[in-house]
């Protein structure tokens, strides 16, 4: 992806203002001593990866994030970036390091600089366990680090909660993006545009049954195992761009399906998978049976979202066969929700793959 000029200006002005600081605080003694390390581009945010030489010998690596919105996001970005800010220095106050330390924001540049967090992201843990290390003693270190997981996010609910009494706006989200996936699948997928629409009303049913007097938490928007990060059994998380108030089970929702998508490897530990899941779950403390509905409602909206990650771009993408063969299981579930009449997610919709969601429901 080409970057644009006025991006890789922000970034440079970014990184100027991060060197200043730290020269004028004693924390770097040359310019010489700054180096980039690596530049990362994707569809929402190119991030710049910059190595500071410390006096004592050592070294700090410093993440400066310049967000790439779109649509109507352009106009929130800036103050998105301010919440996430403000968000970050008062739970500093309560979690210490289980969030990422925020060194700058510049929301006229759409830039944020962070400190690199200690340790790996969970996915790499997942990641070498699917490519080779089949151990039992790595295995359960993955269960263990995703019941910390669970732990952490406890936490991050009971620390920002009471943030309105009802769910009515975040339900009304929740409903916007379900009608913007399904009519993109639809545009995407002609034989399939039924099916999207038809799955799309019925849930918006089911939604609209959810009762919106609830109290409310601050949800992160994407808690998932690339943004959560393990040093010796402590949990640091990072971006928060996409925090907004609603109900907690939508974090626990994106965790669990985020984790399971690892399962669609062949030679991935499904087993373990699941036991993750099912340990996040618990040390969360459970799901609420008056909360099963809503959790299902959630996990639909996200089999929608992987159809749509599992779209390939391009002339003829869409009949590359891996991603096709994938497509099928989450197909599989939508069109067995849609084929109940009892406008209930959670009845006959099936296991979500290679995961009996029964499993994952603790008495509380």
């Amino acid at each position: 992806m080409e970057l644009d000029p006025s991006v890789q200006h922000d970034l440079d002005a970014a990184q100027h203002l991060l060197v200043e600081r730290l020269l004028d605080n004693g924390d770097l003694v040359s310019i010489s001593d700054v180096s980039i390390d690596k530049q990362e581009i994707n569809l929402y945010s190119v991030i710049r990866v910059v190595k500071i030489d410390r006096p004592d010998g050592g070294s700090d690596h410093y993440y400066i994030k310049r967000i790439l919105p779109s649509g109507n996001d352009k106009d929130k970005a800036p103050f998105k970036l301010l919440e996430e800010a403000t968000l970050l220095r008062a739970l500093k106050k309560h979690i210490m390091n289980g969030v990422v330390e925020i060194i700058a924001t510049f929301p006229q540049h759409l830039v944020t600089i962070t400190k690199k967090c200690d340790g790996s992201p969970l996915s790499d843990y997942i990641g070498s366990s699917v490519r080779s290390n089949w151990s039992i003693a790595h295995r359960s270190n993955l269960v263990n680090f995703s019941g910390l997981c669970g732990i952490w996010l406890k936490r991050f609910h009971e620390l920002t909660s009471g943030q309105c009494d009802s769910l009515k706006n975040w339900l009304r989200f929740i409903v916007g993006e379900t009608d913007w996936r399904a009519n993109k699948l639809a545009d995407l997928h002609p034989m399939k545009k039924e099916l999207f629409q038809r799955a799309a009303a019925k849930l918006e049913v089911d939604l609209r049954s959810i009762d919106p007097k609830t109290p409310c938490c601050i949800t992160h928007g994407d808690y998932a195992p690339h943004n959560i990060f393990i040093s010796n059994r402590n949990v640091q998380v990072l971006d928060f761009y996409n925090i907004k108030p609603g109900h907690g089970l939508m974090d626990v929702v994106n965790y669990i399906t985020k984790v399971m998508t690892y399962g669609e490897g062949y030679f991935s530990s499904r087993s373990t998978l699941r036991l993750m899941c099912t340990e996040f779950v618990r040390r969360y403390g459970g799901i609420k049976e008056s909360e099963k509905d809503l959790f299902y409602c959630l996990i639909l909206l996200k089999c929608f979202a992987r159809i749509l990650s599992l779209t390939p771009r391009g002339k003829f993408g869409f009949l590359r066969l891996a991603p096709m063969l994938r497509r099928a299981w989450y197909l599989n579930y939508l069109q067995n929700y849609v084929s109940d009449n009892s406008h209930r997610a959670r009845i006959h919709s099936g296991p979500w793959p290679f995961l009996d969601l029964s499993d994952v429901f603790q008495p509380v």
